[in-house]
């Protein structure tokens, strides 16, 4: 027979510990923080209420919110939500992998991307990450040894060692890669337009992408 005891007590569920809705968190994190967006409630809430909405265009959310979203889904959702700012609040946010869709930048190749991008067009990366768990995130700026988040969850920064390899700083016995498919840049059109005019362009070393159509 089952008995009942108060003596054991698991602790409380943490709202976002069941669901896999990282990939979106990602989106709304990038969006705010290319914009510069105050962190109000109600501002926060009706960018995240536009994502559901365009998540539920193009994935069933059942299956989202129990097993995650997909790079291909997820791209489709990020290219979306530019496309509804830009109707909404008339700003132009271009989304592109600044790698191919089937290369696997190492660590450092990374670093180097986001390091660029963050000086010359305040670019912001989101960031599927590949390893001990997938998890997706906002990679807000980069050092010669580390990738520095801007995450929904507990993460701070990607260590590069000195071999070359990802290391996460709560999961540091755990090599972790990249793949081209799951780096998605973000930038402002307007910020990209006053790079290019204040550059040089012979010493130019911007690499190809594929632009969002």
């Amino acid at each position: 027979m089952m008995t009942w005891s108060h003596a054991f007590r698991p602790p409380p569920l943490r709202q976002g510990e069941l669901d896999h809705l990282c990939g979106l968190y990602a989106i709304a994190n990038g969006v705010r923080l290319l914009l510069g967006m105050l962190p109000t409630r109600i501002g926060t809430a009706l960018l995240f209420q536009e994502l559901v909405r365009l998540a539920g265009s193009e994935v069933d959310l059942q299956a989202a919110l129990t097993h995650g979203i997909e790079a291909p889904d997820l791209w489709r959702i990020v290219k979306a939500t530019a496309g509804s700012i830009a109707r909404n609040r008339g700003v132009r946010i271009v989304a592109d992998r600044p790698f191919p869709s089937r290369s696997r930048p190492s660590p450092d190749t990374l670093r180097r991307e986001v390091a660029a991008g963050v000086r010359t067009e305040g670019a912001v990366y989101l960031v599927g990450l590949r390893g001990g768990f997938d998890h997706w995130t906002v990679v807000r700026r980069a050092t010669p040894r580390a990738l520095f988040l801007y995450d929904s969850g507990p993460l701070r920064r990607i260590d590069v060692d000195p071999e070359g390899r990802a290391i996460i700083d709560l999961d540091p016995g755990r090599e972790y890669r990249f793949e081209g498919s799951h780096i998605f840049r973000l930038r402002l059109a307007h910020r990209m337009t006053s790079a290019v005019s204040s550059t040089p362009r012979r010493r130019s070393t911007t690499t190809p992408t594929e632009e969002a159509a």
